[in-house]
């Protein structure tokens, strides 16, 4: 019999570990890419465990400090989504390295709801494993059931086992995943940074880095918001999509609306899901009757001083905007904010040498 100190009491046989990992290796070996990995390793832990659903986790590598979640059913469908970094049992199991077993959700403190209702699963019940390679804990395997469940021993033993044996594999796909997504990333910036700087008029400035959010993003719709020094409010400068001459009529004021509260804040905002956000001004939406299912918006900033913000609407063929989604986008608001100050500038002075010609 084989323990695992300090993790579980449970106790599994050497050889069902071993077949554990065996099948597990067969089943996932081909997978280098982070995407199908993690699909396969869900399919893999409902089948082992006879479960509802199942959920990889892992940390998030922007500010505000997160984990993104990818949750798998038994009808394939799979949805990811960013939760808090504390207050739910896959950030204690991060803590910890230590098995999770919470046989009803409604009545373990550590569970945060960080499975709503309406995803696939109206989970009741789960149990989590930590993900350790190279000494450091870098994700969490959680099984889901639809019911309360008491845990036998052997199930907990079975998907650390799991989670043991394939901590190196998803470990690299997850490393090479995340070193492509900083290429592309890279790339992106190149690009953006050439054309941003290419020009100083100001609206050929503003219709370029709204061209180029919308293009990184893959979104419906996108706006950029710049504050106006006389009244204070943010004016949506520029709008593309469906809707966007009829967004330009509105304006906001610092914390009204996921924009306001960028800008108010300084920080970006990924809102997966616009409906149940307080913040979001639905009214807008149904006055121009542009449904708006998820949002991602980044501030403006040149130092310490936030001047606008850009906001891209409806991730196109997803649920939600990611976690590339948003470092690509504020990236290209980095570039684009020093570059909105340098045309304002120019615009600016272009006034006032025509304003004492004018008057000579």
């Amino acid at each position: 019999m084989a323990s695992i100190p300090g993790r579980t009491d449970s106790m599994l046989p050497n050889h069902e570990a071993y077949e554990i990992l065996q099948r597990a290796l067969q089943r996932l070996r081909e997978y280098r890419n982070w995407d199908r990995l993690q699909t396969a390793l869900g399919q893999f832990m409902m089948e082992l465990l006879e479960a509802d659903g199942a959920a990889v986790v892992v940390r998030g590598t922007s500010i505000p400090p997160h984990l993104i979640v990818r949750l798998i059913t038994p009808d394939r469908e799979e949805k990811t989504f960013r939760i808090q970094a504390q207050g739910n049992v896959a950030s204690w199991v991060l803590a910890t390295g230590q098995v999770a077993q919470v046989e009803d959700v409604y009545l373990d403190d550590r569970y945060g709801n960080e499975f709503p209702h309406g995803l696939g699963v109206e989970v009741r019940s789960l149990l989590a494993a930590p993900l350790i390679a190279r000494g450091e804990t870098f994700g969490v395997l959680e099984a889901l059931w639809e019911a309360p469940k008491a845990y036998r021993e052997e199930d907990a033993s079975r998907l650390l086992a799991l989670a043991d044996g394939v901590a190196p594999l998803a470990s690299y796909a997850l490393d090479l995943w995340r070193a492509q997504e900083r290429v592309e990333e890279l790339e992106a910036l190149i690009e953006a940074a050439g054309r941003v700087s290419s020009t100083l008029e100001l609206d050929a400035l503003l219709l370029t880095i709204i061209q180029l959010a919308q293009q990184m993003t893959r979104a419906e719709a996108s706006s950029l918001l710049l504050l106006e020094p006389a009244t204070g409010e943010l004016v949506f400068h520029i709008a593309l999509g469906e809707k966007g001459e009829e967004v330009r009529k509105f304006r906001l004021k610092v914390g009204e609306g996921i924009a306001g509260w960028v800008v108010e804040h300084g920080e970006p905002l990924l809102v997966p899901n616009a409906q149940e956000d307080p913040r979001f001004r639905r009214d807008i939406s149904e006055q121009i009757e542009f449904p708006t299912r998820s949002i991602l918006c980044v501030p403006l900033k040149v130092g310490p001083k936030t001047i606008g913000a850009i906001e891209v609407i409806n991730s196109i063929g997803r649920e939600s905007f990611d976690e590339h989604d948003l470092r690509r986008l504020s990236m290209l608001a980095q570039q684009a904010a020093l570059a909105v100050q340098n045309a304002q500038q120019f615009e600016s002075l272009r006034q006032s040498l025509e304003q004492v010609q004018g008057s000579a």
